[in-house]
């Protein structure tokens, strides 16, 4: 009898480390939620190339929709951070870049639509990662006679892009588009940024707000490939939930960071 409750207190004292470790802040210290590793990879098209990128003094005035994850919802038990803190949690982080949200009609030249969320694994998010750039897009085709790079040729970025698109996400996008154009009927995009990290381990609520400041610097910013970040060194982002207020923003890099730069114009 003794041995059979020695069991259950075992079994229950190791379904609650489980449990608590998947928060932040995990059990008594000693387990934490995992600093997410982040891909971001942005495509500007040749209309994108024309437009100027936001300088010192010289912001790109912007106005947007935020459909929050209502498209990516995540699974039963999972926390998802509260819509409009969020929203207002990547409008601060877009002004650090230098796109700043318009005051005033008719002033704004760019209309962004964002969206973030969960993403089941599915080879099909090979397109979402930026597999194209690293010719990995071959492996979506159903043919036994498709045909690509042995696995042994590619490099660390498409191995790592590959293990990702075979599991769980947690994404956000941010698509930019020419505002007047839009308003005559024509969409007209300028380019697409798309961030993404695998979800083991951790909560939307979380790991949402540590993706838009780790892609900050490459949000609107052309990029050769898919570009990880190591956030390890990124303080955590905490949103107070439902009052549009960001207590603690992280720094977009961490020290002496090697990550991949945007493309040179």
């Amino acid at each position: 009898m003794k041995t059979l409750a020695r069991w259950v207190a075992g079994l229950f004292f190791a379904v609650l480390l489980v449990k608590t470790s998947l928060h932040a802040g995990g059990f008594l210290g000693f387990f934490e939620t995992p600093a997410p590793e982040v891909l971001t990879v942005t495509d500007v098209t040749d209309e994108g190339r024309k437009w100027p990128l936001p300088e010192p003094g010289k912001p790109v005035l912007y106005e947007a929709i935020s459909f929050g994850s209502q498209n990516f919802p995540g699974l039963r038990g999972d926390v998802a951070p509260n819509p409009r803190a969020m929203a207002a949690f990547i409008v601060k982080t877009l002004a650090e870049q230098g796109y700043e949200r318009a005051k005033e009609k008719g002033v704004a030249k760019v209309f962004l639509s964002i969206c973030w969320g969960y993403s089941r694994a599915n080879l099909g998010s090979l397109g979402f990662l930026g597999g194209e750039k690293l010719d990995l897009m071959w492996e979506l085709d159903g043919s036994p006679y498709a045909f690509g790079p042995p696995r042994w040729m590619r490099s660390q970025t498409a191995e790592k892009v590959m293990e990702a698109a075979n599991g769980d996400l947690y994404i956000a996008s941010i698509q930019a588009f020419d505002l007047k154009k839009l308003d005559a009927g024509k969409m007209v995009p300028l380019w697409h940024t798309r961030i993404a990290c695998p979800a083991r381990g951790l909560m939307m609520a979380d790991a949402i707000p540590t993706m838009i400041v780790a892609a900050g610097p490459l949000i609107g910013r052309e990029t050769t490939k898919p570009v990880w970040r190591d956030t390890t060194y990124l303080k955590k982002a905490r949103i107070e939930f439902g009052e549009l207020k960001t207590l603690e923003l992280i720094q977009p890099t961490a020290p002496n960071d090697k990550a991949d730069e945007p493309a040179k114009k």
